[in-house]
């Protein structure tokens, strides 16, 4: 198997690291389970690598083991194409290196082994795990067992009374838990123990928040919302904006997804002045972002959304100065594992709203989950049709019912919910609302009860180009792309994006000069000549490159090489130079001591106090920061940026450029992720079959967290 991993190694099927990990989980096996135990841990170790929490082990078995493998591999590696998933199972399950959920072991006292909170499993090295108790662990990380507790054993989340907070995860006696060894297998899914706890603790959180209804009685709540809300308009049967503001009156927990131009920045202004009006006290109120420049935007869009609530003057003096990152929220701090905030040092607060939540991982939703305090409300906004988080899970989008999308609901409101939901929301908002078609699903799961759906669009029109476009992508509607609503344009003479909301072109290797210097003639030529840094930062942010992948001639390195290339051609720029005045520039890694974190955005232009060049970053609160040159962490030109990086934020007009061949990021989320940052035009630079195909493609990442969410059994 070594033999076999170092080939993987050299193909790119692995990683250096995965092949270390898999020779150090079973080196502790028998030979005859060896192979398959080292197969198995470098698999789910490359997986997470890639986005997913954990293996299916039945669709790997019914499938090729990695995505780029092709016949000819599996003959060299000595590997089946094909191999059985119950005899894959039965083996892990004798490892010594794999902690096997039993159904048995699900049945029996949770609380028996539950780790008191996520600093157990912080402790433990990715590739490393506490020994065993009783003499039969896994060597490594000795000491690391988290240490018995006395206390009751609370109610299992979905099981039993409602709980108005969470209960305090402790063990009771020294048991075996599964972060006894570095791999756990649940079912036919296979994870690294401790993002099995993450999936675990999250599920179980969330359920616990979203079980049972806060005592506070319908009539009030109606009062409130009819104070805050305008009444309904006669087109909307049922106003999703009041329903949201019910539910997170009601609920501990308040789910918002709607994509761009649907009033969530709006919806959750509203309900801020909706739960000032139902307590007496000023409420303590965080407002959160992953990062710094999705806080901005939320800060920046609440303060503009209270303008239009006849008492949003009132409710300012009570909201936060400025949204946070999540990090800086929690504490997480360099070097250390823990957060300041954790269940021993919940988070200060009564409500947290969280935005853009469709980029938070697993490991920092987990974190966020564990620092609240029991008595918190939870509002969490985002678009599940947006790309999932950059690392591991697609946490916001299970959370919104992507495990129920085969029970072929008629739109996104129904998810199933029980007639005593219907009933409260009817009282506290004084609407008549639908009844819901059968779900398949029996079991009405507490996370529908706490979802909300915005579907109606205030930005665009029914007939706006850019509406339908996103709806097309939403859809996979192949057969409504591209005719009915993009006008293609031959490469060649480009449609002024002024005139119009959308244009597609077809743009080949060698046009890509040219097609690149007529943009920047156009939207860039004056950043560098502007007379202040205030129009120059206006420029800049009115537009933005979008690209799919980084390397190659359609990528965000050479995109942003031919930019620069032709500027200085134009006697904009200096020729050679690499800083120069009007430059934008993207950071790339979190510098806790600058205070600079990766996606900020700023701009270089001399500091009128001595005029050296700086670079300029606005701030949360719309002050700028500025800092040396020199100073800078890892970053790089961001006249064009990624897809993924551009998430959080918004431009007056985007191009998107697609590369020339098919390749795996190319997917739905993607696609609809880029068009939704434009707010009047969008160009793309695509082959049509290319669009087909990324529209056909939709991004799976495998977890268990969605099964844990709407199943009744964790």
């Amino acid at each position: 198997m070594r033999d076999t991993l170092d080939t993987l190694v050299r193909l790119g099927m692995l990683r250096p690291l995965d092949r270390h990990f898999a020779l150090w989980v079973s080196a502790q096996d028998a030979d005859d389970i060896k192979n398959e135990v080292a197969l198995a841990a470098a698999l789910v170790s490359f997986r997470v690598s890639r986005g997913d929490v954990c293996i299916h082990l039945e669709d790997i078995a019914e499938n090729r083991l990695f995505d780029d493998m092709r016949p000819i591999h599996t003959e060299a590696l000595n590997l089946p194409l094909k191999r059985s998933a119950s005899a894959w199972i039965q083996t892990l399950a004798q490892s010594r290196a794999v902690f096997h959920v039993s159904k048995a072991f699900r049945d029996h006292d949770h609380d028996a082994w539950k780790p008191s909170g996520l600093e157990v499993i912080a402790k433990t090295p990715p590739a490393a795990s506490p020994t065993m108790t009783k003499g039969d662990g896994f060597p490594g990380g000795a000491g690391l067992l988290p240490a018995a507790h006395a206390g009751g054993t609370p109610a299992l989340p979905g099981k039993g009374p409602a709980s108005d907070k969470l209960s305090d995860s402790r063990p009771l006696h020294d048991e075996p838990v599964p972060f006894s060894r570095p791999l756990v297998l649940d079912g036919s899914r296979l994870y690294l123990a401790r993002y099995w706890y993450y999936e675990w603790d999250v599920a179980r959180r969330l359920r616990e928040l979203a079980h049972g209804w806060i005592d506070m009685a319908p009539e009030s709540v109606r009062s409130a919302i009819h104070a805050v809300f305008p009444p309904p308009s006669s087109e909307d049967a049922v106003d999703w904006q009041r329903i949201a503001a019910a539910v997170a009156a009601m609920k501990r927990l308040c789910i918002i997804s709607g994509g761009p131009g649907t009033g969530k920045t709006h919806t959750v202004t509203g309900i801020l002045g909706v739960l000032q009006l139902l307590f007496e006290r000023p409420l303590r109120i965080a407002l959160a972002a992953p990062t710094g420049k999705a806080a901005a935007r939320i800060t920046e869009s609440l303060r503009n959304s209270l303008k239009s609530y006849a008492h949003g003057g009132q409710w300012l003096e009570h909201l936060p100065r400025e949204a946070m990152t999540l990090h800086r929220l929690l504490g997480v701090r360099e070097g250390r594992s823990v957060p300041r905030h954790n269940p021993k040092n919940p988070l200060h607060l009564d409500v947290l709203i969280v935005d853009e939540a469709s980029m938070i991982d697993l490991p920092l939703m987990a974190h966020t989950a564990a620092a609240l305090p029991p008595h918190a409300r939870w509002i969490l906004l985002g678009d599940k049709d947006q790309l999932a988080s950059v690392e591991a899970g697609n946490v916001f989008s299970d959370l919104c019912g992507r495990f129920l999308k085969d029970q072929a609901a008629p739109d996104s409101n129904s998810i199933g919910r029980r007639r005593v939901w219907k009933e409260k929301v009817e009282a506290a908002t004084g609407m008549i609302l639908p009844e819901e078609s059968p779900c398949r699903n029996l079991w009405v799961s507490p996370l529908g009860e706490c979802t909300v759906f915005l579907e109606k669009n205030y930005r665009f029109s029914k007939d706006s180009g850019l509406g339908r476009l996103a709806q097309c992508i939403r859809s996979g509607a192949v057969e409504s792309w591209p005719l009915s609503v993009v006008a293609w344009k031959a490469s060649g003479k480009t449609t002024d994006m002024k005139d119009s909301e959308l244009c597609c072109r077809r743009v080949r290797e060698q046009e890509l000069r040219q097609a690149v210097r007529m943009v920047v003639e156009e939207n860039f030529s004056e950043v560098p000549r502007a007379k202040s840094l205030d129009e120059a930062s206006q420029r800049l942010e009115s537009f933005r490159i979008l690209c799919a992948v980084r390397e190659g001639p359609f990528g965000v390195m050479a995109i942003n090489e031919t930019v620069e290339g032709v500027l200085a051609e134009l006697g904009h720029i200096p020729q050679g130079t690499r800083y120069y005045q009007g430059k934008p520039v993207l950071i790339l890694e979190n510098d806790y001591d600058v205070g600079l974190f990766n996606g900020d955005v700023g701009l270089l232009w001399p500091d009128p106090a001595d005029q050296r060049l700086k670079a300029w970053f606005r701030q949360v609160d719309g002050t700028l920061k500025r800092v040396r040159v020199s100073r800078l962490p890892a970053h790089e030109t961001a006249y064009a940026m990624t897809v993924h990086k551009s998430q959080g934020s918004e431009f007056a007009r985007v191009l998107v450029i697609l590369p020339d061949r098919d390749v795996r990021v190319l997917t739905r989320e993607l696609l609809y992720t880029a068009v939704t940052r434009a707010r009047q035009s969008v160009e793309i630079w695509a082959q049509e079959s290319i669009l087909h195909s990324a529209l056909q493609r939709v991004t799976e990442r495998r977890s268990g967290l969605g099964f844990r969410l709407w199943q009744p059994d964790m």
